[in-house]
């Protein structure tokens, strides 16, 4: 089976699944941006006509978040270092559908429904985790990565595996996790005479410059 003939069978079987699949630039091309311009607005795709549109090399896509028409609408975890796969499998529930990418993974969750909108959100609780909700894109397999990794499913995904639903309480917010730093404490007047004074005299030392015996002044200044 060529390459274009594997592209285009995946497109199929994923649509098969439910999802809304959709064609990207290929990996020559940034590998990610979908194809078509009005892609947010775009209805699913049966598996019969996911062929249209599609461009020999190009990669694929799933449009994440509520889609019209799609049996199986998903949002998408974005897990892209250790750190963030770590907290991940502890924290997240498990899901069948998981995406091994260039740095992580990405897992899949079904949407809870036209009744909760969910934006897509970049760094949650500032790991390198990102939410890919409504209106939001995924690379699928067997895309190619611009730097030449092969995007592929960690499982092989069954048509009638069950996804959790995602819940947005999973991810706490993130001054919770990482507590601003306190400000400091305003300078004194005593504080700021003495910044003077030290300035002062650092400008009466010679620069240290390697090889003219400016490290071993600026010492003598300094323990003298």
């Amino acid at each position: 089976m060529t390459q274009a003939e594997q592209m285009l069978a995946a497109a199929r079987r994923l649509a098969g699944l439910g999802l809304a699949v959709h064609w990207l630039r290929g990996p020559k091309s940034g590998g990610k941006a979908p194809l078509a311009k009005e892609w947010q607005r775009a209805p699913y795709s049966a598996p019969a006509q996911v062929d249209e549109g599609w461009r020999s090399g190009c990669n694929l896509g799933v449009h994440t978040g509520l889609v019209a028409g799609a049996p199986r609408s998903v949002v998408v975890v974005d897990l892209d270092s250790p750190a963030a796969l770590a907290w991940a499998q502890e924290h997240l529930p498990a899901t069948p559908w998981r995406t091994l990418t260039r740095k992580g993974e990405h897992w899949y969750y079904l949407h809870p429904g036209a009744g909760c909108v969910l934006p897509n959100k970049a760094k949650v609780g500032k790991l390198a985790l990102d939410i890919r909700g409504d209106g939001g894109n995924v690379v699928v397999a067997p895309s190619t990565h611009p730097e030449g990794h092969v995007y592929a499913e960690a499982e092989p995904w069954a048509a009638g595996a069950e996804l959790p639903t995602f819940d947005p309480a999973w991810f706490p917010a993130a001054p919770a996790q990482y507590p601003a730093r306190p400000r400091s404490a305003p300078r004194t007047a005593d504080e700021a005479h003495t910044r003077r004074r030290a300035a002062a005299w650092l400008g009466r030392v010679q620069p240290a410059i390697s090889g003219q015996g400016g490290h071993d002044q600026l010492w003598d200044a300094a323990v003298g």
